[in-house]
C-alpha cells in the first residue's frame, strides 16, 4: 500500500508542486510558502491494535495525538497507518 501511495503522490505532485514546498517565515515574520521542491513527510506505521477498536470519535489520551504525523516545515504530511491483523494477510 506505501509503494501505491508513494507512486500516486509523486504524479500528483508534478501538477501541484506547492505542496513539495516548505512553509517559512518571511522577512516580517510572516508564513510564507517557499516552492523549493523539499519533498512531502510520508510515514509508515504499525499499530498493535484493532483500528476499528479505537474511538476516534472521543479519543483519550491513549490514542491522542499517536495516530497523526507531526508535521514538520512541509507543507503536505501523509501517513500509512496498518493494523497488526492487515500485516499478517
Amino acid at each position: 500500500m506505501a509503494g501505491i501511495l508513494k507512486e500516486a503522490l509523486a504524479q500528483a505532485l508534478v501538477s501541484y508542486y506547492a505542496f513539495a514546498g516548505e512553509v517559512v517565515e518571511n522577512a516580517v515574520g510572516e508564513p510564507e510558502l517557499l516552492c523549493n521542491n523539499r519533498g512531502v513527510d510520508f510515514m509508515e506505521a504499525v499499530a498493535d491494535v484493532k483500528l476499528r477498536d479505537l474511538n476516534l470519535y472521543n479519543p483519550d489520551e491513549s490514542i491522542e495525538g499517536k495516530l497523526v504525523p507531526k508535521k514538520k516545515k512541509g507543507v503536505f504530511s501523509i501517513q500509512d497507518l496498518h493494523d497488526t491483523d492487515n500485516l499478517r494477510r
